[in-house]
């Protein structure tokens, strides 16, 4: 049985407007205490640009609650350092959806994600 997927995109920059070279968006399975999955994180890298583009597998499809845990793999020209960007579940219909709309963390008033996210890795 073939299981669809749904394309997540978006963009990830950082508080001055630049991307880190060398980074990425980490998405891995993450199961409910009920559920077996077997999967290995899949690591999609952040473009030039500051895009991203990953094809990943919609939670409902399964038998059993499952979520996504993104991590944001920013390198710093030394070390990468992960940030924890919380749990998504990714719809069956429709898409692309973008990855900011599926976080469920929203940044304080007057700040931007990308600031959020510096904020969160200080």
């Amino acid at each position: 049985m073939a299981i669809g997927r749904t394309k997540i995109n978006g963009d990830v920059f950082l508080p001055t407007g630049s991307v880190q070279e060398k980074s990425y968006v980490i998405f891995d399975t993450d199961a409910a205490d009920d559920a077996v999955v077997v999967t290995l994180p899949i690591r999609t890298p952040i473009a030039a640009d500051g895009s991203i583009e990953v094809d990943l597998w919609p939670n409902p499809e399964g038998v059993r609650t499952t979520f996504y845990r993104v991590t944001f793999e920013i390198y710093n020209g030394v070390k990468a350092h992960l940030i924890d960007g919380g749990k998504i579940e990714v719809p069956v219909a429709g898409g692309p959806y973008a990855l900011n709309d599926l976080l469920p963390i929203a940044p304080p008033q007057g700040a931007t994600v990308s600031e959020y996210i510096a904020q969160l890795a200080a």
